[in-house]
């Protein structure tokens, strides 16, 4: 079961606090540095991410980096 962290990061770059949800994982905080640590489990092959209840990607768990890191651009996150 991989582990990944995911950052979430304002326009100017800076760490946000954000709630993360990540399927079969429940709701995480992002810590003082914008980043949540997730253990990808079971037989899921896709996953899901929210970030702060608005779905920023989904897809198979194998296209995941070990560290996602998204950005708030205007009212909308992107993957970096």
């Amino acid at each position: 079961m991989p582990i990944i962290k995911i950052q979430v990061l304002d326009g100017s770059d800076q760490p946000l606090a954000a709630s993360v949800q990540v399927t079969g994982c429940g709701e995480l905080s992002t810590n003082a540095q914008g980043l949540v640590q997730v253990l990808l489990g079971g037989d899921a092959s896709d996953a899901e991410i929210q970030i702060n209840g608005a779905k920023v990607w989904s897809g198979p768990q194998t296209t995941l980096k070990p560290m996602e890191v998204f950005k708030l651009k205007g009212d909308a996150y992107q993957r970096q």
